[in-house]
């Protein structure tokens, strides 16, 4: 499955190596590496930095800013993905950059067998894709709400992630996988936030 292994495992050993002597990496950088390779594999970096090292204060929220951005510029048909300098100049520390993508990377090998191209019609088209960016401003909105009640923004991470495999190679399977596992998080949210 090429595309999945180009997108996801390539793009997570290009973030090792820009973390490879540093202390930190700005979010910029990071944008910068991976844009060229589309909306998919930032979901699943989104999601795995919020599952692994969500715990640093304020990154589930930074994270939920993010994906708000990359939702609107979705709509407008943007070509690359523009972050405000403030969100832009915003570090990492490297070494937890590395972990993520060491980590995501080996499981980026693991289930490339699993993705293929199906089910396209749920992600190509302008309605679609809108779906989508929709979606993604869910998640957004929820990471910035629940991004400081412990377990919440790691269990959003995991539909997050199953989202960016299903755009990565271009595999509705996974994009309707992704709507499933919202759900129940969607449900909580609004029990406990709207109700």
């Amino acid at each position: 499955m090429p595309q999945d292994d180009d997108n996801l495992t390539g793009v997570f050993a290009d973030l090792e190596e820009i973390s490879e002597d540093r202390d930190k990496v700005s979010l910029g950088h990071v944008l910068e590496t991976i844009e060229s390779r589309g909306v998919g594999p930032l979901y699943v970096l989104t999601g795995a930095v919020v599952l692994l090292i969500g715990s640093i204060p304020g990154l589930p929220a930074v994270a939920g800013i993010l994906l708000v951005l990359v939702s609107v510029q979705m709509v407008r048909s943007s070509r690359g993905i523009w972050l405000p300098r403030p969100i832009a100049r915003l570090k990492l520390p490297a070494d937890n950059l590395d972990l993520v993508s060491d980590r995501a990377r080996r499981a980026a090998v693991r289930i490339a067998p699993f993705v293929r191209e199906r089910l396209t019609f749920m992600i190509e088209g302008v309605f679609q894709r809108s779906l989508i960016a929709l979606i993604t401003a869910i998640f957004g909105v929820a990471l910035v709400v629940i991004g400081f009640i412990p377990g919440l923004p790691p269990a959003l991470s995991v539909p997050l992630i199953v989202l960016g495999i299903g755009m990565s190679g271009n595999d509705g399977a996974w994009i309707l996988a992704a709507v499933v596992l919202l759900a129940p998080v969607a449900y909580i949210l609004v029990t406990r936030f709207v109700l």
